[in-house]
């Protein structure tokens, strides 16, 4: 070889223009054959490591690819391992010659080896493709497999990998954009547990939750790996899913929905409340359910406070003091709107409380109002709200109230949240029309509509 063993042992230090000038270009040199004897095989693949093929001859491929293949580097990568494999060899060597290969974990190593050396290889011959995988190491095509099917072992090791030596496996260059595909391989992982059609099985939600409690605790920030209330509640256990147990199995599920809250609750400060888990908790274990109401309103203060559904539920459970307290609080920011939805369904549980959810709903209108004099009055911010306060009027309607119904409606033509919308526009006259038949009382002051919309009553 023209190669001393001392300048291939230290060629990481030479940069990469000077490796390839210097070796790569003459990798078909008759005198420099030797490089791929399997004695030398940790030189070659040192240089390899640094700067892949380039520079490389088309002809010297094939011998590329057949040290490759007889030193294990095509199987380590098959099996996700090429990290591990890494690791070993470095471990026999004492100088620099595998320097390049040095702090890559499995998931950094596969994808370095696929970007530097394979898909380079096959782009040259797509006959290499036929004898390795390619996608071999596609976390987010194996990822797409868990949405239909059970989690394989394949699965779980792929993941581990991806985790690897977790967030801190550097802060400049190429490890910055490492890091920030793990972090879109989390993200992929925790929208499949927030939305996956297919109901993930106990073992699998167990085996997750460790996995990404783990990654958080290794530095991957929450907000950068979408882990959201989803997620959480995605995690734990639903009621159905503990039919048939025995009660220490019941009992085990219980203490992990209770342990995924509370490792939800290190975030909730920054991220909002996570009332769907909230819900599923105290569904299931109603003693934590002061706590939670606790947490919640602790939390209003946040720029977009978070508990209708969780207000609901308590509202389901009979603890209708909590609830209603809870929409109130809401209410006094603007962020009520979403009960509003479910008023059809929350009416039959609140009888003889129906005058303080009518304040409820007249508060949130207000606040509104105030935010929209404030600068935020545009056709987009009006018509969400618009249309859900049309649909309550209608509940309102249907259940009797219809007093209500009318100051409700009123309010919504005279405050202009509806002028300029046509169809909701025509939809209030209607429903005006239909209350006028009912409640006839209400004439004077739907008066103020008509003049409002223009219209003759």
């Amino acid at each position: 070889m023209i190669w001393s063993y001392k300048e291939l042992a230290n060629l990481a230090i030479m940069g990469e223009n000077a490796i390839v000038e210097r070796v790569m270009k003459h990798l078909g040199d008759r005198e420099n054959q030797d490089i791929f004897a399997e004695e030398n095989f940790s030189y070659l693949w040192g240089a390899l490591g640094i700067v892949g093929i380039k520079g490389v001859d088309e002809n010297v491929i094939p011998k590329i690819w057949r040290v490759l293949r007889e030193n294990g580097v095509l199987r380590a990568f098959d099996n996700g391992v090429l990290g591990d494999f890494n690791l070993e060899m470095i471990k026999k060597y004492s100088d620099n010659r595998l320097r390049g290969w040095q702090n890559y974990d499995n998931f950094t190593a596969d994808q370095r080896f696929k970007k530097i050396i394979l898909m380079p290889i096959v782009s040259v011959n797509r006959k290499y493709a036929e004898e390795v995988d390619v996608q071999a190491f596609n976390p987010l095509r194996v990822l797409g497999v868990l949405e239909r099917y059970p989690m394989s072992d394949a699965i779980k090791l792929m993941l581990k990998n991806v985790h690897g030596y977790g967030a801190a496996c550097g802060i400049w260059g190429k490890e910055v954009i490492e890091h920030y595909e793990k972090e879109k391989i989390l993200n992929k992982l925790c929208d499949i547990i927030a939305h996956s059609k297919r109901v993930l099985h106990e073992d699998e939600k167990d085996f997750l939750f460790r996995y990404i409690q783990e990654a958080v605790i290794d530095g991957f920030l929450p907000e950068n790996i979408g882990l959201r209330d989803e997620v959480f509640a995605g995690l734990m256990a639903n009621k159905e899913d503990m039919e048939g147990m025995s009660e220490l199995e019941i009992s085990r599920l219980r203490e992990r929905n209770a342990e995924i809250v509370d490792f939800a609750k290190e975030f909730d400060g920054k991220l909002g409340f996570f009332e769907k888990s909230a819900v599923k908790l105290i569904k299931y274990n109603p003693a934590h359910t002061q706590e939670m109401i606790d947490r919640c309103i602790s939390l209003m203060n946040r720029s977009d406070p978070k508990g209708v559904l969780f207000a609901l539920e308590l509202i389901n459970l009979k603890q209708i003091k909590s609830g209603v307290k809870i929409l109130i609080e809401l209410a006094k920011r603007g962020r009520a709107t979403e009960a509003v939805l479910f008023l059809h369904r929350l009416m039959p549980y609140v009888k003889g409380s129906e005058t303080m959810i009518m304040s409820i709903l007249k508060l949130n209108l207000k606040v509104l109002k105030e935010k929209r004099d404030n600068g935020n009055d545009n056709v987009f911010f009006r018509e969400y709200p618009a249309r859900v306060y049309v649909t309550a009027v209608k509940v309102l309607e249907e259940f009797g109230f219809y007093r209500d119904a009318g100051v409700l409606l009123t309010e919504l033509v005279t405050g202009d949240w509806v002028i300029g919308i046509k169809d909701l526009e025509e939809e209030c006259v209607i429903v005006a029309n239909q209350l006028l038949t009912r409640h006839k009382d209400l004439e004077n002051t739907f008066r103020l509509i008509a003049n409002k919309l223009k219209l003759k009553m």
